[in-house]
């Protein structure tokens, strides 16, 4: 008999306490209804969204063709338009070659395709005459891309004079080849056959070059992103919690009776997760900078400021999640979300013209794709950011430190 109430005892202890945490714990769950939204629907709402913005189609490139003025060729841009193969898009043909460059410089357009002065009689005399693509980018993938763009319309002009020299030989072009071409060299046809032949088939060679300040590598590209996206995560990380822990613990009933108001008690945590995110910030910072080379052209002013911007913006955020939540599991995955439409719409792998405009208000109501565009013209390019990228930092820290503000001080007066 006395064997019985001891397996019985070790029977509970092995399944039936178990299972009763178990329950105890689904149910904390289930009534939970936020918690669930927020762990399936969230993260299915962004891939979805971001599925769904996603544009695959190549941006098309803004052009200005340059040409010398010994060619004596025509200056209209329809002359040369159907000349262009994607994802080239003329939009001026120029002899003026600094109106152009400066045009690149400022990124009104995206690239600069220059005809060499001489071009015929570089042929002519049996070498072939460089085509010059002028770009200004910073993306070292864009770069590659650009290039081999550059080789595609080189060899598009080849194919052109090609047909006009075999059109001028009475030779018969391949069907569907066009006949015309306002690149095509008439002189060239007339000395043909003194030309060496592999100089008859590719006349033009392409050539490039990037006018941008640095022509970074895959880790000095990421890198300005990669500091925005952390800062934001930790600001985020840190302040997620802030609020919603005083609740939780007791806290506040106590400083419901305590001579605080909320801006006191929000005011004091904000100065606190800045100057802890600032030295964060400063850590990472001179790590890229020191330890991993990353390029640092602009003033350190400047990178200062629109770091302190990004982590005031990014703590208005945190704030804001944990005036929100109700749990601390709510406000961890609030926060994670945060993280992953950070990843997907800052721009931070992918550049926002490859996402449909109507997506781009998730991705311009995240503090880092500010921050990304800030830093990568500050550090990569030496210039200040545009005043309006500063100026949307500012106003997201103040609208969402307010706004939390409002949320937290409605909670505070509640008995």
């Amino acid at each position: 008999m006395g064997r019985r109430p001891a397996l019985l005892r070790a029977v509970s202890r092995a399944f039936f306490r178990p299972l009763a945490f178990f329950s105890k714990e689904f149910v904390q769950i289930r009534r939970q209804p936020r918690l669930i939204l927020t762990l399936i629907v969230g993260p299915f709402a962004v891939l979805l969204l971001f599925g769904l913005g996603y544009n695959a189609q190549v941006k098309p490139i803004t052009t200005m063709l340059v040409l010398p003025p010994d060619l004596g060729l025509p200056t209209d841009l329809n002359s040369y338009r159907s000349q262009f193969s994607p994802p080239f898009e003329l939009v001026g043909v120029t002899q003026n070659e600094s109106q152009a460059v400066d045009q690149l410089t400022a990124q009104q357009i995206g690239a600069v395709l220059v005809i060499p002065p001489g071009a015929y009689r570089t042929i002519q005399s049996g070498h072939q005459a460089a085509i010059q693509l002028l770009f200004n980018e910073l993306d070292p993938l864009q770069r590659t891309w650009l290039e081999y763009y550059g080789y595609v319309q080189t060899s598009e002009f080849n194919r052109q004079l090609l047909v006009q020299v075999l059109q001028r030989s009475h030779i018969q072009p391949t069907a569907g080849v066009p006949a015309q071409g306002a690149i095509g060299v008439a002189a060239v046809s007339a000395a043909a056959s003194s030309i060496p032949s592999d100089v008859l088939v590719s006349p033009f060679r392409p050539t490039s070059k990037n006018l941008a300040p640095t022509s970074p590598g895959f880790v000095a590209f990421y890198a300005p992103g990669v500091l925005a996206l952390l800062v934001e995560h930790v600001a985020v990380t840190l302040t997620a919690l802030a609020l919603v822990r005083e609740r939780l613990s007791g806290s506040l009933e106590l400083f419901r009776i305590a001579p605080v108001s909320p801006r006191e008690i929000l005011s004091g945590k904000y100065a606190s997760y800045f100057l802890q995110a600032a030295v964060l910030t400063a850590i990472l910072a001179a790590v890229l900078i020191v330890a991993l080379g990353v390029p640092s052209l602009g003033s350190w002013v400047m990178l200062a400021l629109t770091l302190a911007l990004l982590i005031a913006a990014s703590l208005g955020l945190g704030f804001l999640i944990s005036a929100v939540s109700r749990t601390e599991t709510q406000a961890v995955q609030l926060s994670l979300l945060v993280l992953l439409a950070a990843v997907f719409f800052s721009g931070f792998f992918l550049p926002l013209q490859n996402l449909l405009k109507p997506v781009w208000a998730v991705s311009y109501a995240l503090p880092v794709t500010y921050g990304i565009r800030a830093l990568q013209v500050e550090m990569l390019r030496g210039q200040a950011p545009p005043a309006w990228v500063l100026a949307a930092l500012a106003g997201i820290a103040i609208g969402l430190t307010g706004l939390a503000a409002i949320i937290f001080q409605g909670q505070f007066r509640r008995r």
